[in-house]
């Protein structure tokens, strides 16, 4: 299996059949059907459907993503394992075997389709070499042909007529030589797309890094950012604001798009390693009494009656 590009998967009508769904939403509410269909959709992007729980921080970055706390997520995780038997885990990875199983027609209706493809091609490809094959015995009877007649001819007309031949000749073996229909189709039958659909921001980091002449040299020789090093730290600092906002995978060309805007609004004096997306609170002065405003007016307290009376 593979990820897929296409923004969509099954969401059964009469999910709350299954005894183990209808079980966990009983006990979590409409809470837990939004954490279980916001955990389904994530998973749905992932390649082979599997989400990397290696990471310390992953539970703490997931419950920012599902807007729940670390607690209720944690609970929520260990029940659908091992209550209600609707998430799996190893090591590394957390899946869902219903999405899998919901997945899977999908991806065999995929394959089918490639492979009926393939064999369409090979079909033409064989109809248009049977064609050749044909043309070129053509000619060889026509060589074959004119050979007969040149010796019956008188000289004139046999000079003539090997004038001609070794023309067609010569035009028959451009044709033959020329690249044929089925190499243009096999050169340009696969382009390769420029930009990943979607991928982790660890994947699309590491992948804008290698573009040496198309993302890097942009930072680096525009002298926005020293080094590369010093790149992949502000690349890193960007994803703890996309976590920090709630995303966790995205499509690249957005993911340039997007760092290059934020990027612009940073200050390049401050180590990136120091760059925090949480808002800090804000130190007020205390609020002053009113001798202190009067102070600072250099009113004396009869004037402030006047102007009272005044006012009145």
């Amino acid at each position: 299996m593979s990820k897929k590009t296409n923004l969509w998967f099954p969401h059964e009508m009469n999910a709350l059949n299954n005894r183990g769904l209808n079980s966990m939403f009983k006990k979590y509410n409409a809470q837990g059907y939004g954490i279980w269909w916001r955990l389904t959709e994530i998973l749905a992007t992932l390649p082979e459907y599997k989400m990397e729980i290696s990471n310390e921080e992953f539970y703490h970055e997931l419950a920012d993503d599902l807007r729940c706390d670390v607690g209720t997520l944690l609970s929520f995780v260990d029940d659908c394992i091992k209550k209600y038997k609707l998430l799996q885990k190893d090591d590394t990875h957390l899946w869902s075997p219903i999405l899998i199983n919901d997945l899977e027609p999908l991806e065999e209706l995929r394959a089918e389709r490639s492979e009926a493809g393939k064999r369409g091609g090979l079909a033409s490809g064989r109809v248009r070499r049977e064609k050749a094959a044909m043309k070129e015995a053509a000619i060889e009877a026509n060589e074959a042909t004119v050979e007969a007649n040149m010796k019956q001819n008188e000289a004139h007309n046999i000079t003539q007529q090997t004038e001609q031949t070794e023309q067609t000749v010569d035009d028959s073996r451009e044709k033959e030589n020329s690249p044929t229909p089925e190499v243009e189709e096999t050169v340009t039958a696969e382009p390769t797309a420029s930009y990943l659909p979607f991928a982790t921001l660890e994947q699309l980091r590491d992948r804008a890094l290698a573009d040496e002449f198309h993302f890097t040299a942009l930072y680096v020789a525009q002298k926005q950012v020293p080094d590369a090093d010093t790149l992949r730290q502000w690349l890193d600092a960007f994803h703890r604001w996309l976590r920090y906002c709630g995303e966790h995978v995205k499509n690249e060309k957005d993911y340039r798009s997007h760092f290059k805007n934020w990027f612009a609004k940073q200050d390049k004096k401050m180590p990136p390693a120091r760059y925090d997306p949480v808002p800090r609170a804000i130190n007020l002065p205390a609020t002053k009494t009113a001798q202190e405003l009067l102070a600072e007016q250099s009113m004396t307290p009869d004037q402030v009656r006047n102007c009272f009376k005044n006012a009145s």
